[in-house]
Parts: C-alpha cells; structure tokens; sequence
C-alpha cells in the first residue's frame, strides 16, 4: 500500500506539472495575442490619422519605416500599397475576412496560419473616411510554437516537481498510512482513524462479534462432544484423509497409550500395530490388537471427504471369560469321562446278562457309586 501512495504522488505530481506548463502556456499564448491586438489597433489609429490629413496616403506609406507590415487597400478591394509585397502583383484583398469586418464595422480582426511553422499572423483593420481600409499585421508564436519556447523549461519544472514528489512521498506516505497501522482489530472503532475508514471499520466491528459469536457457539458444542466422548467406555479416534488424528478421546488415548496430546499427530506415532496399520490400508474392516496384555478389537470406517472413524473396545475381559468357559468345559469332560466309561460298562454288562446273580448287587452298587 506505501509503494502504492508513493507511485500515486509522484504521478498527480508529473500530471499538476504538465497541467501547469499547458494552463500557462495557454495562458502566455492568448496574453500575447490579445497584446498584439492591442499594439496593432493603437499603430492602425495612429497612422489611420495621418494618412487622413494627407494628400497622398500611398506616397506617405512609401516614404516611411514600419516594424509591422502595413498594407493599403482602396475601396473595391485593390492593394494600394503594401510594406512587404509590390502593391501590383497582389490579389484583391476585399473577401479577407478583416476586410469585410472592417467595412461593416469600422474595425475588423483575424488570425491565420503564418507561413512559418509555428507562427500565426494577426491582422488588423482599419476603414479610413474615404472608404479605404488600412490593415497592419504582426507575426504571433502559435500555442505550439508557444510550448515549444518553454518545453525545456517545462520539463526542468516537471522534473523537479517529480524529484520533490519522489522526496516528500516516503514520509507523507508514513504518516498517511500510520494511522491505518495503528487500527485495534480486535475493538476497531476505538481507532482514532479515518473517516473514510468509518464504514469498513464498523464491519470488522460487526464481523468481530460474529466471529465471537460462533466461536463461542463452537466451544459449547466441542464441550459437549468431550463430554460425551468422555464418557464412552469404548475409544474414538477421527482421523482426516492424511491419517492425521482430529479427535481422540480419554479411552482410546488409555487403550493406546497416548503420551501428550496427540491432536495434528499421525495415528502411527501413537501406535504402529501390524493390525492397525492393515485396516488403515485396507481403509475399512475389523480386527483384533494386543498391547501389554490387552486384548483390543479395531473396527475402522471411511467417513465423507477420505476421512476416518476407529472403534477401540478393550475385550480382554470377554477372551479371558471364554478361554475360562473352553478350560472349564475341557475339565469337566476330563472328569466325568472316567465314572461314565465305568457306569457304561457295568450297565452293559447287566443288559446283556453275562452278570453273575450273586453279581448284580455289587455292579449296582459300583454304579450308584460312580
């Protein structure tokens, strides 16, 4: 934004120069003109009362000495006399414009192109009592011509005034912007800014207690989902599509062995279980881990946008209670296979009448024993 100021001063500096130098060449143009003017109407009456009081005006012309050019025009438009050119070999001059204003008004004036690149010629006209007219004309810098005279000193003030804009713009620049620097983001409109600021600063006002607004929204609702994770026997693990853990909740930091937070970490630098990193892999499915001693069973889905969801559920107690059924079970088929073979044998000894009578008694009793 500085660079950008500065870069902007020294521009409406070069362009006020410029504008300067074209306002005051203008000016200087149509000063001159309107001097030129003047001089040649007081040279025009001057000469208008002489040629009056002469007998012979032509030979009165022809016998003097004139800085401006001076020419004699009768009354059908023939040149009479005139002090740059034979009077004979000139055109009628009764269509020039200042000669049809001179006729008409008692006085005329126009400007035209000077042979002279650069230059204009004014003429100015006369109409004496015999219906002559007496024109005098002078030579005038265009406002070309006028730009031209003054373009070196024009382009000196300009450099100067892009020098000084160049100079002043860094500590003008500073204090323009020291203002904006200072703004409170966080209280905005107890900035002592610009006025022209007002309006942005009461939306960054407006925006602040949105953004207040939401976060606090925000921190109720992940107060309540750690509440509710909190208390989930069963461990939780949001993972984003780079593995990376979003939430983690107490359970699955125990059943894992979390040290620190492990929020922004790689779930493989909190656990690198063969099994673990299968499912990852695999992106969804089941399986069962062991770490110190307990039994965990890993249940991983794919949510929206390659996104995650871990199960953990510690079923140490569950293993450790069906290996104890599977042991018991072993046992008493153990035990009771023995007294059945036994039972088995006398009962079918019976049933079969290979027995002895006197026997009988005693293979009952073997049986009600077993």
């Amino acid at each position: 934004m500085s660079k950008r100021l500065r870069r902007c001063l020294v521009v409406c500096a070069l362009l006020t120069a410029l504008t300067m130098c074209a306002m005051v060449s203008g000016g200087m143009y149509v000063l001159s003109c309107n001097q030129m003017e003047q001089r040649l109407a007081r040279q025009a009456a001057n000469l208008a009362a002489l040629l009056e009081q002469s007998e012979d005006p032509v030979a009165l012309l022809e016998g003097s000495v004139y800085d401006q050019r001076v020419t004699l025009i009768g009354a059908g438009g023939q040149v009479l006399y005139d002090s740059d050119h034979a009077a004979a070999a000139m055109e009628n001059h009764l269509q020039r414009p200042e000669v049809v204003q001179a006729r008409a008004e008692g006085s005329g004036s126009s400007r035209r192109q000077s042979d002279t690149v650069g230059e204009i010629s004014l003429y100015y006209a006369l109409r004496l009592r015999d219906g002559a007219v007496l024109r005098l004309a002078g030579t005038q810098r265009s406002i070309l011509g006028t730009v031209q005279g003054i373009a070196l000193w024009a382009l000196g003030g300009a450099l100067v005034c892009v020098l000084a804009a160049a100079l002043l713009a860094v500590p003008v620049t500073r204090r323009m912007v020291r203002p904006i620097n200072a703004i409170n983001l966080e209280h905005p409109l107890e900035s002592d800014a610009y006025e022209e600021l007002s309006p942005v600063l009461r939306r960054m006002d407006q925006q602040n207690a949105r953004i207040a607004a939401q976060m606090t929204s925000m921190a109720r609702q992940r107060q309540r989902q750690d509440v509710i994770l909190g208390g989930m026997r069963e461990g939780l693990i949001l993972l984003d599509e780079h593995h990376t853990v979003l939430t983690m909740n107490a359970a699955a930091r125990e059943m894992l062995g979390a040290q620190g937070d492990p929020v922004g970490k790689s779930v493989l630098q909190v656990n690198r279980s063969g099994e673990l990193i299968r499912l990852l892999q695999a992106g969804s499915g089941e399986g069962e881990m062991g770490r110190e001693g307990r039994m965990l069973h890993v249940s991983i889905s794919t949510v929206a946008q390659g996104g995650m969801v871990i199960l953990l559920q510690d079923v140490t107690d569950a293993r450790q209670a069906e290996e104890s059924r599977r042991q018991f079970t072993a046992n008493v088929s153990h035990e009771l296979r023995t007294p059945l073979t036994t039972i088995c044998g006398y009962a079918e000894l019976l049933s079969s009448g290979m027995a002895r009578a006197q026997d009988a008694g005693e293979m009952g009793g073997r049986i009600l024993k077993e």
